[in-house]
């Protein structure tokens, strides 16, 4: 066993459950929002709105409820131990390597479709009109690998672009549902979050784009737990950072962190993480991104697209919201809303390669004894996130980018379901008594299972027809 699993550290304070203390643990929560105010709000939401499909938004509100209990069983886990899910996952039987692999497995055959990168690009190439589509996605990669490379600890680097891009984006979509909605359309939108299935859509809506619904806000899911280690939560704050190319390796730590379970002082300051965790969770992720910034952007959608009878298709789907403006305000805030929706989409790349492949991949190695002390923790998770980007430059070719995030969108009810199940699994096991799961919690992670397989099974049989 190594030195740092057998050692017993000290639990930092925590963060005081004050304003300052919410937004010191802003930082990732501020990239799970970014990365649910990604696709999900710039492309699905505004065309569903345009379909007359707001109706059905109560679908989020289901889904941010439970995605919060799931998330939060994962964080909790990750401030009590020091280590990510993905690393816990080794414990499920049958063990050792199998579970982590899946998840390396899966999440590559998921999320290295570049829906987001797609996105970006067409949003440049509609506001240049110079080059082509691809190079747009070419360059895009480029600047992406360029700055994993020259990151000096590439957690603080995606923290402050995440709260630049967060702050830009709210503001922005406040002002833009002041200036352009009326009564009606915040009337009609908010009984689209309230009705609970007793309305009815306009027109008969696919199961890909329910399932997809259901995926919302979206965010960050399990892999969260890769920042909050980083940012130094609980027992993170002893675990090792994925520095860039240009600074030395340091360790990274895939094993548990002890802490003295029996010590009420020291209980009492992991309940102090655990409840800023879940507040800053809650406050950040869960009403301002999952409820909040939906319903803006759902706004805009109704009260704009839906009204001119304007669906969008192929690579305008990820212009919607520069659509909206344009149309409202004329070609130069067209443009203007084209960088913004480029910034918007752009930046979720970053949290993709980071978490969902890099990380994850280099802890399935980690979990892998015939790997694992060949090459550095970072070696591993910079090879696939290049081998990934090098991939992308055919990837892009393959489908538009609103196709390939429905795709996603689709997956992702699955694999939260499957995470939902193996967090119960370990917290209800292993966890101290005074930190497990409570009856309500296993209830709703036990829904997400359920009802992430039935609509992963709709939804995907939907889009192959």
């Amino acid at each position: 066993m190594p030195e740092e699993e057998m050692k017993i550290y000290k639990v930092p304070d925590p963060y005081p459950l004050t304003i300052v203390g919410l937004f010191a643990a802003l930082g990732p929560q501020a990239i799970n929002l970014g990365l649910s105010v990604g696709a999900g709000e710039t492309m699905l939401i505004p065309n569903m709105a345009s379909l007359g499909a707001t109706n059905l938004f109560w679908i989020i509100i289901i889904s941010t409820i439970i995605e919060t209990v799931f998330v939060s069983e994962c964080l909790k886990y990750s401030i009590l131990t020091g280590r990510s899910f993905f690393s816990m996952t080794r414990d499920i039987p049958p063990g050792g390597a199998f579970w982590p692999w899946f998840w390396s497995i899966t999440t590559l055959i998921t999320f290295a479709w570049p829906f987001w990168l797609g996105g970006a690009a067409s949003a440049m190439f509609k506001l240049t009109n110079a080059g082509t589509y691809y190079i747009w996605c070419a360059a895009a990669l480029v600047l992406i690998l360029l700055l994993f490379i020259f990151s000096s600890t590439i957690y603080k680097n995606l923290s402050r672009i995440f709260q630049v891009v967060m702050l830009i984006n709210i503001v922005t979509v406040i002002i833009l549902v002041a200036l352009i909605a009326g009564p009606d359309d915040y009337k009609n939108v908010l009984w689209g979050y309230l009705n609970f299935g007793t309305a009815q859509p306009e027109q008969e809506v696919s199961w890909s784009l329910v399932a997809a619904l259901f995926s919302q806000p979206g965010g960050s899911l399990m892999w969260v737990t890769f920042w909050v280690i980083e940012a130094g939560w609980g027992m993170g704050r002893y675990a090792g950072r994925v520095t860039g190319v240009l600074r030395p390796p340091e360790h990274i730590n895939t094993g548990i962190l002890h802490w003295d379970e029996k010590n009420p002082a020291e209980v009492k300051k992991m309940k102090g993480w655990v409840r800023i965790s879940n507040w800053s969770m809650v406050i950040w992720w869960s009403i301002l991104g999952g409820v909040f910034m939906t319903f803006l952007y759902a706004i805009l959608g109704h009260a704009y697209l839906y009204k001119k009878g304007i669906v969008a298709s192929g690579l305008d789907v990820p212009l919607q919201i520069a659509t909206v403006v344009g149309g409202t305000f004329g070609p130069i805030a067209f443009g203007i809303f084209l960088v913004f929706i480029f910034f918007t989409l752009y930046d979720a790349g970053f949290g993709y390669l980071d978490t969902y492949i890099g990380r994850t991949t280099a802890d399935a190695v980690a979990a892998t004894p015939a790997l694992r002390n060949k090459r550095s923790y970072r070696f591993w998770y910079f090879l696939i996130i290049i081998l990934v980007i090098l991939a992308g430059f055919y990837l892009v070719t393959v489908s538009q980018p609103y196709v390939l995030y429905i795709f996603v969108a689709n997956s992702i009810v699955l694999l939260r379901g499957i995470g939902a199940i193996q967090i119960l699994y370990i917290n209800s096991r292993k966890l101290p008594p005074a930190f497990r799961p409570k009856r309500i919690t296993k209830f709703i992670l036990w829904f997400t299972f359920i009802s992430g397989v039935i609509l992963f099974i709709a939804g995907i049989w939907s889009y192959l027809q």
